[in-house]
């Protein structure tokens, strides 16, 4: 695939985390950029081929870089090794789902996010975008970390334990296709009821991975953000 990242400026800064791990956060903007506005992108499951460039990813990174923000991605730890910490990177990922406790990941999340806003200074607004599973890991960072809107895609709400929406009043919307098995849309109108979020439904999607909607969805995507991430193209 190509990414439409390539179009834009870019740069990565280390992350480190405990275990003397370094995770890489991965940052995208136009030159005249205000990057003092922060999209971070959370990424899919690491071991069903969820990476920084997973296709609908890097469409929503370069949509908040071509509008002007500041858009960010990262790996989950191991993901390219397929190791953690001396473990299997299934067999890691397979105890926090077994427990329903993806709390080591969000603290790495936590990691990535300040060490953004830090390096770059951001005082505005802070947007997080999940994908699959990332959806799940954003929510419960949004918990630890100020958040100005959220945007949840194709959340794995068939999976037991998926969170609610965090409190504090974030605007939250969800995206979803009419025949994705992994995220019915019943169970979406029903989340979307629950967290008074936004629905929006992409009736030509067929499934879960929005293949050749790429665009689409990451034009949605940046629509559905409060005002401050409407800023049109130039």
């Amino acid at each position: 695939m190509t990414s439409r990242r390539s179009a834009f400026a870019g740069e990565v800064l280390p992350a480190p985390i405990p275990g003397g791990i370094v995770l890489e956060a991965v940052c995208t903007y136009r030159e005249d950029a205000d990057t003092d506005r922060l999209v971070v992108v959370f990424p899919p499951h690491p071991c069903l081929g969820g990476d920084n460039d997973n296709n609908v990813v890097d469409s929503v990174v370069a949509e908040a870089a071509a509008r002007g923000l500041l858009g960010v991605t990262f790996d989950y730890p191991g993901t390219r090794t397929g190791r953690i910490g001396g473990r299997d990177l299934f067999a890691y990922w397979e105890e926090m789902e077994a427990r329903q406790d993806f709390g080591a990941v969000v603290a790495d999340a936590v990691c990535v996010v300040d060490r953004v806003t830090a390096s770059f200074g951001c005082r505005g607004p802070v947007f997080f975008v999940g994908y699959s599973l990332g959806a799940w890991i954003a929510i419960e960072t949004a918990e630890r970390c100020r958040v100005d809107g959220m945007v949840c895609i194709s959340p794995p709400l068939l999976q037991p334990g998926f969170p609610a929406a965090p409190g504090g009043g974030i605007p939250l919307t969800y995206v979803g296709a009419p025949r994705d098995p992994f995220c019915p849309l019943e169970a979406l109108e029903a989340a979307a009821r629950r967290d008074a979020a936004t629905l929006i439904v992409l009736e030509r999607a067929e499934d879960h991975f929005f293949r050749g909607l790429e665009g689409d969805v990451a034009a949605r995507v940046l629509d559905a953000l409060p005002a401050n991430g409407k800023e049109k193209r130039t």
